[in-house]
């Protein structure tokens, strides 16, 4: 078992594509992630004070599309996701688009959250924990393809053990935030027909958004 520290260190050495050489866009993440530096303007004192460093949340959310690239050659492809699609849509038809929330909301809940040394656990566990997180994706995947929310839960809720799983003050952030988006829909679906694209984890469950939207009154169905 490796320290926090020296498992930080360890995936930045380790981690994308190294053979056989490293691959120059894992070089540019890597090297922001160490330095907290943009990898393309390192002499441009005006632009480094704008850029934060990227914390070990974020370099974790990444590595994530690389395993699943590693295991998915030729039918995955990260440039083209649907909610990419959707926005390239409404651009093309001159149709409105916001967020749930602002940018830096987003941020603070996404690659902010908890200390650094808890996001450098989580992100060893990943490594540590390759073959589970797969699967995990794998079986997530199938349930949101089936449109079977059950499914969906029930591998999102699978557990590793220790400091892998969520702590209890996590999952709750979490509710609380999918709890103030339902409750900013109502008023955004009033104006006019409104299309919502979240995250699969974000759906099911009691505390999910399709439960509250049913609490609130709203009928729920699939669409195919």
């Amino acid at each position: 078992m490796m320290g926090a520290e020296t498992a930080f260190d360890w995936v930045l050495s380790h981690a994308g594509a190294t053979v056989p050489c490293r691959d120059i866009v894992d070089q540019r993440i890597c090297e922001e992630v160490r330095t907290g530096v943009a990898y393309y303007v390192p002499d441009y004192e005006k632009e480094l004070a704008k850029i934060e460093k990227k914390t070990p949340a974020a370099l974790t959310r990444e590595m994530k599309i690389w395993l699943y690239l590693a295991n998915h050659r030729g039918t995955f492809d990260p440039m083209s996701q649907i909610d990419a699609y959707f926005v390239q849509l409404a651009k093309k038809n001159n149709m409105p688009m916001f967020g749930m929330e602002t940018v830096e909301e987003y941020a603070n809940a996404v690659y902010k959250a908890g200390s650094e040394t808890r996001q450098k656990e989580q992100m060893m566990c990943l490594v540590d924990n390759q073959s589970f997180y797969q699967k995990q994706m794998d079986n997530v995947l199938n349930g949101y393809m089936m449109q079977n929310m059950n499914t969906i839960e029930q591998a999102l809720n699978e557990k590793i053990g220790g400091n892998c799983d969520a702590t209890a003050e996590e999952a709750k952030a979490c509710q609380e935030r999918i709890a103030q988006w339902a409750q900013k829909m109502p008023g955004i679906m009033t104006g006019a027909p409104t299309l919502f694209v979240f995250g699969i984890e974000k759906l099911p469950g009691d505390k999910g958004i399709l439960q509250l939207l049913r609490d609130a009154g709203y009928t729920v169905e699939g669409v195919k």
